[in-house]
């Protein structure tokens, strides 16, 4: 195998066929993987970074990977960093690890236009984290694998039953009950573009005032965010994958949800809510309804990706393990560190001061709202 880089976006674009027909070939398919979203982050993220993409090709030609690469300064990151739930190498997965192998290499050689390299959110599920693994130690790319992280998902193991009986839950139906008592609740998603585009504002805004609420930064205060979710409107039809979805009593919207569906999955990405109905539970009650449609359409997972929300245990039936791998171009002391801090995440005294660490959290938090 042969890699070659790509270090511009029109060069990605021309890769477009190569890069979906990649992305749909792997054992579980991702929005995030297809080219559409790629060029809605490119859209919204992309000033700062420039694309370095290796692209590795066989004996005849053909591309038989791409690793979706960019490089801000001298970093190298994931191309989609801060957005995409997971990240991960394009290719089929007899391929992935001596595809990887070579991408490596080129990485290599061309290190001295480079330092580090942090690739977050790569999940166990996809196939750069298993084809990492059969490579370190014995490859000269100096790279290092930490934890980082747990994903959550709700799989229908019975199909469209189990996600009733989760929509069907005491608390959730006490929720609905409460908050039908403004007015008819309905729930649906928006299948016109410019529709979603006159509702972008209040779901930003619905945001940016749940988080002040916490004490906290929307990510929609940010220019690049808000090009990037106006992007994501522009590239991936409401008719295909992207799904936008509104909660409303009448004719007041009291919650949104923007996710994403592919191959039967369905993505747990956006969610907002009216903060002046807080105590109803808007938000909850948007996830009785995406459980409801879930059930109806014969989704197989509801994936909410990485976080420790307390509703994400509660609701999920399947647990798997995020990671962070970092790249290094020369010797770097900061490999070392990296590795000490792994040993110390695996002493007890580590989990200990965790768990309570996130307990007092929660409590300051619910304090602060009471505050507020």
């Amino acid at each position: 195998m042969v890699a070659e880089m790509a270090t511009s976006f029109s060069e990605l674009e021309r890769l477009k066929e190569d890069w979906d027909r990649l992305a749909m070939a792997r054992p579980t398919p991702e929005v995030f993987h297809t080219f559409a979203w790629a060029r809605a982050w490119w859209e919204g993220y992309g000033r700062g970074y420039e694309v370095f993409s290796p692209v590795v090709r066989d004996a005849n030609g053909g591309v038989v990977a791409i690793w979706p690469l960019a490089r801000r300064n001298a970093e190298i990151r994931a191309f989609g960093d801060g957005a995409s739930d997971h990240n991960d190498l394009l290719a089929s997965p007899e391929n992935a690890q001596p595809a990887l192998q070579a991408a490596l290499d080129l990485l290599l050689e061309n290190g001295e236009t480079w330092e580090t390299g942090i690739i977050t959110n790569v999940s166990e599920r996809g196939l750069l984290l298993e084809a990492a693994r059969g490579i370190a130690g014995a490859s000269r790319a100096r790279l290092e694998i930490v934890g980082g992280g747990k994903g959550w998902a709700a799989v229908g193991e019975a199909g469209a039953a189990h996600f009733l009986g989760l929509a069907r839950k005491e608390r959730l139906r006490k929720y609905r009950k409460k908050l039908e008592r403004l007015g008819p609740v309905t729930f649906r998603h928006i299948e016109d573009p410019e529709e979603i585009k006159g509702h972008l504002p209040t779901f930003q805004r619905q945001h940016i005032e749940r988080w002040a609420r916490l004490g906290m930064k929307s990510q929609f205060l940010d220019a690049s965010s808000k090009g990037y979710y106006s992007a994501l409107i522009d590239c991936l039809s409401p008719l295909g994958p992207l799904r936008f979805s509104v909660l409303e009593v009448g004719e007041r919207p009291v919650a949104y949800h923007l996710g994403f569906e592919c191959a039967g999955r369905y993505v747990w990405y956006k969610p907002t809510f009216d903060v002046e109905l807080w105590d109803l539970s808007p938000g909850q009650v948007l996830l009785q309804s995406v459980f409801q449609y879930c059930a109806s359409a014969g989704i197989k997972e509801l994936d909410f990706t990485i976080g420790d929300e307390a509703y994400k245990s509660r609701f999920s039936n399947v647990t798997y393990g995020y990671f962070q791998i970092h790249l290094f171009s020369h010797w770097s002391a900061r490999k070392y560190v990296l590795r000490a801090r792994e040993q110390l995440k695996r002493s007890p005294l580590h989990n200990w001061s965790k768990s309570h660490w996130l307990r007092d959290r929660d409590w300051l938090r619910r304090l602060w709202r009471a505050l507020r």
